[in-house]
């Protein structure tokens, strides 16, 4: 399954909980939403997006492999693992922040800047529309790094 297949399923799931996050008046909006929706969406992330990334690699390395939380601005990523939004920029790379709404519910991909050397470029967020945006997850481990650009789901669980 490819990354953006990945990112697409999370964006699914963020989406199937809006009416019941709704029905509670739980803010989910970009700007609106608190602690609450955070901690969904980043449970969802590392569930959804993380672990399938983990286990497509050897479970020895599981534990070396340090995502940035959720929405959680890094001032330097050199040594953390990390999704990079394609196409890679001349001076270094897009890392992705998180998913937002601009027409449609997290209908966006918002990343921001980071240098060659893993330090941030810029503290702006941009967003680029998530239909125009490929994946990659650049992956730290034992001091090397590896890129993915698809996971391996484990035969037993893959869904019809």
């Amino acid at each position: 399954m490819r990354l953006k297949q990945v990112l697409l399923n999370f964006q699914g799931a963020l989406r199937s909980l809006l009416p019941h996050a709704d029905a509670v008046c739980l803010p989910w909006r970009d700007g609106e939403n608190y602690d609450e929706w955070e901690a969904i969406a980043s449970a969802l992330f590392e569930s959804l997006v993380v672990f399938p990334i983990r286990t497509s690699l050897d479970e020895r390395s599981w534990s070396e492999i340090k995502f940035p939380p959720y929405e959680m601005l890094q001032r330097d990523v050199a040594t953390l693992s990390v999704l990079e939004v394609l196409p890679k920029l001349d001076s270094g790379t897009r890392v992705f922040y998180g998913l937002s709404s601009a027409m449609h519910p997290f209908d966006s991909c918002r990343w921001y800047s980071a240098l060659a050397d893993g330090t941030l470029a810029s503290k702006e967020l941009r967003t680029t529309p998530l239909d125009e945006c490929e994946f990659s997850a650049r992956l730290c481990i034992g001091g090397r790094t590896r890129v993915l650009n698809a996971v391996v789901l484990p035969a037993g669980r893959r869904s019809s």
